[in-house]
């Protein structure tokens, strides 16, 4: 399977705006509106921004473990 190191070398390979809401959604628990608010972008951007990074993570990961 798939380690948490794995997916965390994977979350540094998506762009800054990606991996940022990711990590503000996933590791630190913030709401979608938190982050906005933090970010100074809207709710949407935010959540948009976080379905484009899990997309990516998927590309990423099933590229390089060949699921």
């Amino acid at each position: 399977g798939i380690n948490m190191n794995q997916i965390l070398e994977a979350v540094h390979e998506l762009s800054d705006s990606y991996k940022t809401v990711f990590n503000l959604y996933v590791l630190d628990g913030l709401t979608h509106k938190e982050i906005a608010n933090v970010l100074g972008i809207s709710e949407g951007t935010s959540k948009s921004n976080y379905a484009k990074a899990k997309k990516k993570l998927k590309t990423i990961l099933s590229n390089r473990f060949n699921l």
